[in-house]
């Protein structure tokens, strides 16, 4: 099961932290990591792991060692991102019995380490090298839990009590000169009766990117800290977090990383995400089926917005993505699209009539046409148009309409125009347009075609035409007349708003 979560640091390389298998360092989540868990030391379990924020190669783990005899292998570091492991060969200051260390934290540019032993089993110890001599915290009492600042080196923060709080207060420590010394800055109520598991971890959860930020889960509150805990906010409507928050990369047009929560929001349980960073709008991102044990722990990816890890229980790691975007577009009412086309029109010969308009002819012409067509399609139109035509060339134009749509997505759609006059009459034509989109339109297009061609051809006529519809269609035409119209409309745009 997973003990601790950090968020997936830079370079995407995932540290677990988990029970009985010790953790792994996970550079590609889809797959068991090849190196399988941390050696030298081993842990039966990993409690806790931090890295330098500026320098991730420097990481550092506390744990169960499985040489029970020896109290100096339960801290180990890396140099070189949890490839390979040291460990720290001393132990802090009353620590004697091993399998009892609680909490690491590791100072933002990597020059102090701080470890806080579980209550009862030793005191809270800094070092200022990697491997070094410990120096006892003072004003930390045995038994915090300790994180830092992910900007600022100086400091670092503490609570207490940590685990299986269910009632009381917690009391917010905070260090700035580098973990020598911590004060009290801050005390929370904790209103919570369960002895079933929640209040486990009341942990101090520092915002990567921002100085002075960081929030603690009570288990029936939410609280926001920044001015490095002299600031503190409750967030609203959140209620029985059932762990500690997470953050990740912030979503487009934000400058706060995304928060992520397991809990209560609005009355309704499940996995939230936060992108205004100040708890004011939460979007659920799992639903009823997908609950997974009922996780503690979530975090966030520094790199990839919207993923999140989540330590489910006995199930290992959960790791989630926002849907993959589609060229479909997913229509909220009726969209309405207003093409503005220029179609270039390459003719063929190639006579393909699809559509019999019975018209009243007027003139005949002889050209392979090439138009400019500048289409408003909505409704039902009607179209005159006067064309001199012996010829059935088949015209194929790529459109490419800018639209205006009530949808929610961005529709990249493609229409071909295939048109067989064979030869032109003045008609009356209701056009119920389809492509390649998800809208439904119903156009009648009120069209003067006028042959001054300007096309690749032998004739160049230019066809003027004024649409209107409402959305995506399928073309069926009825004119009066003997021309065959057969537009098999293909342009190629991502509609963007000009309604």
């Amino acid at each position: 099961m997973a003990i601790y979560m950090n968020p997936a640091s830079s370079g995407g390389i995932l540290f677990s932290c988990l029970g009985d298998v010790g953790g792994m360092r996970h550079t590609d989540v889809t797959q068991s990591p090849a190196s399988g868990m941390y050696c030298n030391p081993q842990y039966s379990n990993t409690n806790m792991l931090d890295f330098a924020e500026s320098r991730p190669n420097t990481v550092v783990r506390v744990g169960n060692s499985t040489n029970p005899s020896s109290v100096n292998d339960d801290v180990a570091y890396s140099t070189n991102n949890g490839q390979t492991w040291t460990p720290w060969g001393s132990a802090p200051p009353g620590y004697g019995t091993s399998g009892q260390m609680g909490s690491v934290a590791v100072a933002a540019d990597g020059s102090r380490v701080v470890v806080s032993p579980y209550s009862g089993y030793g005191s809270p110890a800094y070092a200022s090298s990697l491997g070094g001599g410990w120096s006892t915290c003072s004003g930390l009492p045995s038994g915090a839990m300790v994180a830092s600042d992910r900007s600022d080196p100086s400091t670092f923060y503490a609570t207490y009590p940590s685990q299986w709080v269910y009632g009381n207060s917690v009391t917010i420590y905070v260090s700035t000169n580098y973990g020598a010394s911590f004060t009290q800055v801050n005390t929370l109520p904790v209103n919570w009766g369960d002895a079933n598991g929640n209040g486990q971890w009341v942990v101090p959860r520092p915002v990567f990117g921002e100085p002075g930020e960081f929030w603690v889960s009570t288990y029936n509150a939410l609280y926001r800290f920044t001015h490095a805990g002299s600031s503190v906010t409750a967030i609203p409507n959140v209620y029985e977090p059932m762990g500690p928050v997470g953050f990740g990369k912030a979503a487009p047009g934000q400058a706060h990383p995304a928060v992520f929560l397991v809990g209560t929001v609005n009355g309704t349980y499940g996995f939230f995400r936060c992108d205004d960073g100040a708890g004011a709008a939460w979007t659920q991102i799992n639903d009823f089926n997908h609950q997974f044990n009922n996780p503690g722990w979530i975090e966030g990816d520094e790199n990839i917005y919207g993923r999140c890890y989540l330590g489910a229980g006995g199930r290992g790691i959960l790791y989630g993505n926002l849907p993959a975007t589609s060229n479909t577009p997913t229509p909220a009412g009726t969209p309405t699209f207003t093409p503005t086309a220029t179609p270039t029109k390459s003719p063929t010969a190639t006579s393909t009539p699809s559509a019999t308009t019975t018209a009243s002819p007027t003139a005949t012409r002889t050209n392979s046409p090439t138009g400019t067509a500048s289409s408003t399609p909505t409704a039902t139109a009607t179209s005159t148009a006067s064309l001199t035509n012996t010829s059935t060339p088949t015209d194929t134009a790529p459109f490419t309409p800018t639209s205006t749509a009530s949808s929610t997505a961005t529709p990249s759609l493609t229409f071909t125009a295939s048109k067989t006059p064979s030869l032109t009459a003045t008609s009356t034509a209701t056009d119920t347009m389809a492509n390649t989109g998800t809208p439904t339109s119903t156009a009648t297009p009120s069209a003067t075609f006028s042959p001054t061609d300007t096309r690749v051809n032998t004739d160049t006529p230019t066809d003027t035409a004024t649409l209107t519809s409402t959305a995506t269609a399928t073309n069926t035409r009825v004119i009066t007349g003997t021309p065959t119209f057969t537009p098999s409309l293909t342009p190629t745009s991502s509609p963007t708003s000009s309604n």
